[in-house]
């Protein structure tokens, strides 16, 4: 297990040098701070505007709301790999690791999907099926936890760009990204709470159950998808 620090904090270290090294070309414009702070509030509000005036995109940033909260209990799953299935603690790290690498590649799957509707609605609907296999998971059905796991993670990883593509592509470029920018601050949001309350329900109920359970808001998120209704936006 301590090979895989030395091995991070090598990771960390190469990607700073190579980054270092890359010319930057970008000029910033010359402007007081008080212009800046005006022009991003201007922007903002924009940003803001289209958001509710845009149907789809009210639809898209209420799916991932729901599917933050069908994954709230996502910190779960290493004390249920351990505690409830018995997993060796010393393979949980090798376990995530090899996760890792084959996420690399899952999200090249997604240029090959045509309709980005049904897709987000197939992956959300087998993420759904198969957290909710958690109820069911006892000690010592490794496979059958381990699979629990990687399978749901490997289509949020496809559903993924799926998903920044889609939601990129209802944006005007002026705008694209401060209302980019409005999203992640929504989930944040959403998320510093609900990991709070994911966290007393864990101490309070078996982790199984919590994971279980919340997955049923995947609902939302399909129904979310369910309403979008394709139509090109000018840039």
């Amino acid at each position: 297990m301590d090979l895989l620090w030395y091995i991070i904090g090598a990771s960390h270290i190469l990607g700073a040098v190579i980054f270092a090294r890359i010319p930057e070309k970008f000029k910033p414009a010359k402007t007081t701070v008080k212009k800046a702070l005006k022009n991003n509030w201007q922007t903002t509000k924009k940003g803001f505007k289209h958001i509710k005036k845009t149907r789809n995109l009210m639809l898209v940033i209420g799916a991932g709301i729901f599917a933050s909260i069908a994954l709230m209990a996502e910190d779960g799953w290493t004390p249920l790999m351990v505690d409830t299935v018995g997993f060796p603690v010393e393979s949980i790290g090798y376990f995530i690791s090899a996760l890792a690498a084959v996420m690399i590649f899952i999200p090249l799957l997604a240029s090959k999907i045509k309709d980005e509707k049904k897709a987000l609605m197939f992956l959300t609907s087998m993420q759904l099926i198969l957290l909710l296999g958690t109820l069911f998971i006892k000690e010592g059905r490794f496979i059958i936890a381990a699979s629990l796991f990687v399978v749901p993670e490997m289509f949020r990883g496809l559903k993924r760009p799926i998903l920044e593509h889609y939601f990129q592509k209802l944006i005007p470029s002026k705008i694209r990204a401060t209302t980019t920018s409005i999203e992640s601050m929504i989930y944040t949001g959403i998320n510093t709470v609900i990991v709070i309350i994911a966290g007393a329900l864990m101490d309070v109920f078996p982790i199984q159950y919590v994971i279980g359970c919340s997955s049923i808001f995947f609902i939302g998120s399909i129904i979310c998808f369910s309403k979008l209704k394709e139509k090109k936006q000018k840039n």
